[in-house]
């Protein structure tokens, strides 16, 4: 999953040559945005929004906001002239929100954003030029994660640089699974709902697209920054949740895993998504436990007692430790969090009841 099908995708895409058209071209656009107490940021993502290099008559905000501190009375005091706000005065999760959104939008293209996220001048512009072509029926860019020299962070940023090459390779063969709900666009025609229990909206959305007959792709000329959590307590919060979505997800369409009718999408992305988030963690584990089980059989723990054994071990963690910067300790590293924050959702999604509301991460506002 992390060597052997990139290298399958890129075989495939080499062999297939099936490249999306794009095209210059100008429908509405309504960007969505779902606010819970977000009166530190609001000001600065409705200015970035306005400032997009795309025609400002056919440009829409719709704001729906739950919050409980100032974020409306700052919209309404700088931006009412600018945006649509619409008040949901009991907060029910973002899936309600975007519902909510989705019966008032008038674009033809739909953008879903959050409130931390910052996109370049042209993104919206690149974004849209991709539904020139008529397959494609949702969009999303590529994350460029900022923040300061954290081990955390720059764990993210390596993520996040394989995640968006493997998004890229999927959206080219056929569909990507992942739209980010940071820059989430499709064709308003094809979505006029979430379902109400949904927690990856934005994963959600993509399968719904595909199931319908349409692509998802993922284009790298379209970018969007936030900052990534400076501590490992939101990180593994914000990563555990966004883990429970995206199982969540491919159970409800689990009807679509080797499903020849959907080609690609339905015998080779589908069925990998499917062995990432439910079985590879288990695997994984399972050969640990497999292991201790061996050396408890075997007594070969003795070997320990070895000097040369001993003298290895030793050398090997010190080795580890100078080169904990190195490409492949980080990569290492990333493979063992990832694995264990599947193992921690799916824990989680079977035996815990999981509120629809989202944890905001408050490092990630500063």
């Amino acid at each position: 999953m992390y060597v052997g099908y990139p290298l399958t995708l890129m075989l495939i895409n080499k062999i297939k040559k099936d490249r999306i058209t794009t095209r210059p071209i100008e429908p509405k656009v309504s960007v969505v945005l779902c606010t819970y107490n977000e009166s530190a940021v609001i000001n600065r993502r409705i200015e970035n929004i306005l400032k997009q290099d795309y025609p400002k008559e056919k440009l829409e905000i719709i704001i729906v906001d739950s919050s409980t501190d100032r974020t409306a009375d700052v919209i309404k005091e700088k931006w009412i002239n600018s945006v649509v706000l619409l008040k949901q005065n009991e907060r029910q999760g973002k899936a309600s929100a975007i519902n909510l959104a989705l019966k008032n939008v008038s674009g033809e293209i739909v953008i879903l954003s959050d409130a931390p996220t910052l996109y370049s001048e042209d993104t919206i512009r690149m974004i849209v030029r991709n539904f020139a072509d008529p397959r494609v029926g949702g969009v999303t860019g590529t994350y460029n994660p900022i923040g300061g020299k954290k081990r955390v962070e720059s764990e993210e940023k390596l993520f996040w640089k394989f995640k968006n090459m493997l998004r890229s390779l999927e959206g080219q063969v056929d569909s990507t699974t992942f739209l980010s709900g940071e820059l989430c666009a499709f064709r308003k025609e094809l979505i006029s709902k979430v379902d109400d229990n949904s927690i990856a909206d934005d994963v959600n959305i993509a399968i719904k697209i595909r199931k319908r007959g349409y692509r998802t792709i993922c284009d790298p000329n379209a970018k969007f920054i936030e900052k990534v959590p400076a501590s490992y307590e939101d990180f593994f919060t914000q990563k555990v949740r966004r883990a429970i979505g995206g199982i969540r997800e491919t159970i409800r369409f689990r009807k679509m895993i080797f499903n020849p009718r959907f080609g690609l999408y339905g015998m080779l992305i589908l069925p990998t998504r499917f062995m990432y988030t439910l079985l590879s963690p288990f695997v994984l584990f399972s050969c640990l436990i497999s292991l201790m089980y061996f050396f408890l059989r075997t007594n070969a723990f003795c070997l320990l007692l070895n000097p040369y054994v001993a003298f290895s071990f030793l050398f090997g963690s010190m080795l580890m430790v100078i080169f904990r910067k190195s490409f492949l300790v980080k990569a290492l590293t990333m493979f063992l969090i990832t694995e264990f924050v599947l193992l921690q959702a799916f824990v989680k999604h079977s035996f815990t009841n999981f509120d629809l509301k989202w944890e905001k991460v408050e490092s990630t506002r500063k």
